[in-house]
């Protein structure tokens, strides 16, 4: 799951992940601010984290509309950072043209070209920080989207539904992949394979494809009595 908080204290309590070590029977909770928490492996402690994340993205009703206007600022800021860079470089340039037309090259020219490169550099490094901060804006945002789809379509990713083999070999790789994880390592089918934990790293067309699959209407073929 993606950090969806806003302040270091909100870090402090945002699950992301959490990892099930086999060799210690024990959970290993991974917290936004890289913070790694130890428990006792048991159902009951899988299934509390589980619903923790739930309420962490059904809390989180708003952030949506709050990264939207933080993407909008990002990218003003990023193309105010680029016209800032070509403002400077034209201002420079003339100053440049200006101070070599009066014959002093040796002592103007050089350090207006000098500035000129720095601010180019200075602008650059702003310019990439708003982009990334752009990329992680779209990232989150897709993130959540897939998580309160998934919320809402929980039930079709029970371990009783998804593991029948016809349902099953109807379902995209990925989730293939990932369905029969559980079984294999003897962990309890209580808690589903595909859950608010393993969703991270499944396309949200896969999730949505395994809700067809998992709803698709059943047909019943009606072979009728021979007329006497």
């Amino acid at each position: 799951m993606k950090d969806y908080t806003e302040t270091d204290f909100q870090k402090k309590m945002f699950i992301t992940r959490y990892i099930i070590n086999l060799e210690t029977n024990q959970i290993e909770v991974i917290y936004a601010d890289g913070i790694v928490d130890t428990i006792p492996y048991s159902l009951h402690n899988e299934i509390m984290i589980l619903e923790r994340m739930k309420r962490q993205v059904l809390n989180y009703n708003e952030f949506k509309d709050n990264a939207k206007l933080d993407r909008v600022f990002f990218r003003i800021k990023k193309y105010l950072c680029l016209g800032g860079a070509m403002f400077g470089t034209v201002v420079l340039a003339h100053l440049g043209v200006a101070t070599f037309s009066a014959g002093i090259v040796g002592i103007a020219m050089i350090p207006t070209l000098t500035i000129n490169g720095l601010m180019i550099l200075i602008m650059k490094k702003y310019f990439d920080k708003a982009d990334d901060s752009i990329i992680e804006i779209n990232d989150a945002i897709k993130d959540y989207d897939k998580s309160m789809y998934y919320i809402k379509n929980e039930d079709s990713f029970e371990s009783t539904k998804l593991l029948n083999p016809k349902v099953l070999e109807e379902t995209p790789d990925s989730i293939q992949a990932v369905a029969e994880e559980r079984k294999e390592y003897d962990l309890p089918i209580e808690v589903p394979s595909i859950n608010m934990n393993t969703i991270e790293t499944l396309p949200i067309k896969d999730l949505k494809k395994t809700v067809d699959v998992v709803n698709k209407p059943k047909v019943l073929t009606i072979t009728p009595r021979n007329k006497r």
